[in-house]
């Protein structure tokens, strides 16, 4: 009877989806873990001048401050709060951490999905890979806006294009982006 049980667990599509995004989770977070400077557990003497004034931002709010009346940058509330977020959970950096964790962990599942439309689990997994070697490059040191923005940014695309996938309009969208872009590359 156990061996049964054990079969049909490890049989069962969800199981398979349930690891598919542990490994996911577990990739966002050593990622991260190496690459975010500000916010890794691994660069405790490492302080980053946009990052530590977004996490004092999130403490700030924690403590009853106003944005844009007790402190000011150019950024949107929306950012301030998920900070304010993150310094609810845990306070300090892993605050921050965690919530990167979580916005790059989002970023890579919309990416997957928005990849499997169209290509193959093989190409997904070296565009996910490329897309992680470029993103080290532009986190400038981790807690960035753009690391919080990328998850909304690409859930936009991934509905649109999911939306139109295979409709005359994918084809409309073709050959109006497509099409004339790569007439002048010819040229």
């Amino acid at each position: 009877m156990k061996s049964q049980i054990k079969e049909h667990i490890f049989n069962n599509k969800t199981a398979h989806s349930a690891i598919k995004y542990m490994a996911v989770f577990l990739v966002s977070f050593l990622f991260l873990l190496v690459f975010s400077l500000w916010t890794s557990p691994f660069y405790k003497n490492w302080y980053g001048c946009d990052a530590s004034f977004f996490t004092m931002a999130g403490r700030a709010i924690l403590n009853g401050y106003v944005p844009y009346r007790d402190f000011f940058d150019l950024k949107g509330p929306y950012f301030f709060f998920i900070e304010a977020l993150g310094q609810l959970i845990v306070k300090g950096r892993t605050g921050a951490f965690v919530m990167q964790v979580l916005a790059l962990f989002a970023t890579l599942i919309i990416m997957i999905k928005t990849c499997r439309l169209f290509l193959s689990c093989k190409k997904t997994t070296v565009i996910v890979s490329l897309f992680l070697f470029f993103h080290a490059s532009t986190l400038w040191g981790g807690n960035t806006l753009e690391e919080f923005m990328l998850p909304l940014n690409l859930l936009a695309i991934y509905l649109s294009v999911k939306d139109i996938k295979g409709s005359a309009l994918m084809v409309v969208v073709l050959v109006l982006f497509y099409l004339p872009r790569s007439r002048l590359e010819h040229r």
